[in-house]
């Protein structure tokens, strides 16, 4: 565990895991078809690569150290939202990331990250990421959400071939941010 992150775990025990504020959050929007499947596929790949993901905290002593989930008890939840009218999608996006904005992590459970993606719309979706600082900063995001759109042009759909993603990301911060 490096200082730094010795440095968060002191100060989520200091303020007993009360503020969210050491969390790292990212909402992408998804415009075009998007293949399921292809999705988790992508998603399971990207996870499974970075470690740092799958870490959380134990206690040997009074000393913390860092542990590795295995991949696959790593999941996102899915929300649709596809037949709601748009008023009420809307209201339920704004509930929703407000919500997943004021969570905490519990840094002795994995994952120390969130994420779900929410259909809006047949050719529309919001996938919402939600880390522990301890284990992603702004920049590793980034890098989690491009490596996440490459796995996903890449991935081949269950029994298919790869004939094009055919969906485009917008990253939309602000959008994450409107609390």
């Amino acid at each position: 565990m490096s200082i730094g992150q010795q440095g968060l775990w002191f100060l989520h025990r200091l303020e007993a895991g009360t503020l969210p504020a050491y969390n790292i959050r990212k909402a992408v929007e998804i415009e075009g078809p998007l293949d399921l499947p292809r999705w988790q596929a992508a998603f399971r790949q990207v996870v499974a690569r970075h470690e740092a993901l799958r870490c959380y905290v134990v206690l040997d002593g009074d000393h913390p150290d860092l542990r590795v989930a295995e991949p696959s008890t790593i999941a996102f939840e899915l929300v649709d939202l596809t037949a709601w009218t748009e008023t009420a999608r809307q209201a339920e996006i704004d509930r929703r990331l407000d919500l997943e904005g004021r969570r905490l992590f519990d840094l002795a459970r994995a994952p120390l990250f969130r994420a779900s993606l929410i259909r809006i719309g047949a050719a529309r979706a919001l996938f919402v990421l939600n880390a522990s600082h301890l284990v992603a900063d702004a920049w590793s995001a980034g890098v989690f959400l491009r490596e996440l759109q490459e796995a996903y042009a890449g991935s081949a759909p269950a029994g298919g071939t790869v004939t094009g993603a055919g969906a485009a990301f917008r990253t939309s911060t602000g959008l994450f941010f409107r609390w």
